[in-house]
This record gives C-alpha cells, sequence and structure tokens, in this order.
C-alpha cells in the first residue's frame, strides 16, 4: 500500500475523529475509512506499522503520528517495543509521552535503557514543560517494569543534577514496590 493511499485513509478517518481520545473509538474511524475505499482496516494497519518501522528517522511530525493512529492495533501489541524503544528517543514526532505510556504497558525490561534516555532528554517542544511530564512518564514506566535494573536506573535519576527529574524518581522510590 502506497503512502499516498495510507494518508488518504488517515485524512478520512481523522476528519470524523477529531479530538477522540480512545484508541477503540479511532480504530473504528479508521476502520471505516478503510472499509470506504475497499480496503481491509488489518492490512491499512499492517502497512502503517511496516511503514513507520522501515521510515521512521525520515518521517516528518505529522506523518509518524498519523502512522501511529493508523498502526494503532499493532503498537498497541507486545510486539511492537523494539519500535516503540526506538520511536521514544526519536525527535522528529511529538508522541514521545504517549509512547512512554504504551511503554508503561508493556513493562518490557528491553525499554529499561530507551526509558532512562528519554527521561533525561530535552526536546525542543517541551521546551515550556517546567515540570518534565515526558520524564514523569518514563519514570512510571520503569516503576511498572518492576526490575532490580529498571530500580537500580531509577535510583540513579534521584540523584540527577535535576532537581524536578530527582523529585520525580523520588516519588517512584517512596511508592511501595509490588512484589
Amino acid at each position: 500500500m502506497s503512502p499516498a493511499l495510507l494518508t488518504l485513509i488517515f485524512n478520512k478517518a481523522v476528519s470524523t475523529m477529531a479530538s477522540e481520545k480512545s484508541m477503540e473509538l479511532k480504530w473504528n474511524y479508521i476502520e471505516a475509512a478503510a472499509r470506504s475505499e475497499g480496503l481491509e482496516p488489518e492490512q491499512v494497519c499492517q502497512d502503517a506499522y511496516r511503514y513507520l518501522a522501515e521510515s521512521m528517522t525520515s518521517l516528518s511530525c505529522e506523518e509518524v503520528e498519523a502512522l501511529m493512529v493508523l498502526a494503532s492495533k499493532d503498537i498497541e501489541s507486545p510486539k511492537s517495543v523494539s519500535l516503540l524503544n526506538a520511536l521514544l528517543l526519536l525527535p522528529n514526532h511529538q508522541k514521545h509521552e504517549d509512547i512512554a505510556q504504551l511503554l508503561q504497558q508493556h513493562h518490557d525490561p528491553s525499554s529499561i535503557q530507551s526509558l532512562e534516555t528519554a527521561a533525561q532528554l530535552d526536546f525542543d517542544y517541551l521546551a515550556w514543560d517546567e515540570n518534565r511530564a515526558l520524564t514523569r512518564k518514563c519514570l512510571w514506566a520503569l516503576a511498572a517494569i518492576n526490575s532490580n535494573e529498571a530500580w537500580t536506573v531509577i535510583e540513579k535519576l534521584a540523584k540527577s543534577e535535576v532537581p524536578v527529574i530527582q523529585e520525580w524518581a523520588n516519588e517512584q522510590l517512596d511508592r511501595p514496590r509490588i512484589s
């Protein structure tokens, strides 16, 4: 499926889904847009996922976001963890907080390094956020992984020179750990 056709389906879906928050409801709009073009929604999802994985470093912010929505069914599955780990560190989009939340749901130890790095990154589009919401979400994801390695990273971040990183890391350290 061509990027142009993926764009057409995305634009049709977006024109009806507006600011819908639920991925399930977004998928309903994508499904309808795909079917209106005579396509199977699952194939659209798979093609969007493949295109995102193959081209993630060269895509624009809008393209990354569109492909993440179109590939939502695959993005939410455990098979996507390595793709999400890579996307979390790329500066060419504005979905870092959403990705950190998805990694929190997966609680996969392979995400520890990416979460540690992302918790300390300063993306230009987040310059206004003195509370560092991305950092906090990365720390939530690390706590959800709940391994010795993840807690070691949280302890390391609690010693950061950046006070708000210290604060969010200590917030996790002060919570009871799940055994």
